[in-house]
């Protein structure tokens, strides 16, 4: 169920939620790992969907953080994502401890919070 006010409308031009399907990428984060998943994307894909899972085996759930609409151009230009040689663009995932889910470029720049999954919750509303 998606979360209210996530990601901030104000972003829209970055990233938003939508129900289009199936999307064309679908990346399942490991909590247990890293608390973060990363991958590069085709800068030229725009937009870009992207369903995005989280999962944490200690706990035995995935949840579905949500399908997003990226633009990765302006993801990158705003800081939130890196341009890579042969026009990719790695996009970063992060879990934070209060399971705020947010794009990020890396831990010391600020993140574009999209969603929050929480293990301990039924359903993450």
């Amino acid at each position: 169920m998606p979360i209210s006010g996530y990601p901030d409308p104000s972003h829209a031009p970055l990233v938003t939620r939508t129900t289009f399907g199936p999307a064309k990428h679908e990346w399942t984060a490991n909590d247990d790992d890293a608390g973060h998943h990363h991958g590069l994307l085709d800068m030229n894909e725009t937009p870009c969907y992207l369903a995005l899972y989280w999962q944490s085996s200690a706990r035995g759930r995935i949840i579905h953080v949500g399908t997003y609409k990226l633009n990765l151009r302006r993801l990158a230009a705003a800081g939130y994502a890196q341009e890579k040689p042969g026009r990719k663009v790695r996009l970063r995932f992060v879990r934070s401890a209060d399971g705020t889910i947010e794009i990020r470029l890396n831990d010391s720049s600020p993140g574009l919070p999209v969603s929050i999954a929480r293990f301990d919750e039924e359903a993450n509303t």
